[in-house]
């Protein structure tokens, strides 16, 4: 079994078509999605990640 960290990185691998320069484009649009949801469903806006 895959721990998280590892299973983010391989799929954000495969996800910018392992091009090192739209990586950083790939996960600035995963965090982005994931404060949404924070920001949507949580309380507590320092569970929000900053990136960048």
């Amino acid at each position: 079994m895959w721990d998280a960290q590892r299973f983010l990185s391989a799929n954000l691998g495969e996800w910018s078509r392992f091009d090192p320069t739209a990586r950083n484009v790939k996960i600035a649009d995963l965090v982005g999605q994931y404060n949404a949801i924070v920001d949507a469903h949580e309380t507590d806006p320092s569970l929000r990640i900053e990136f960048g």
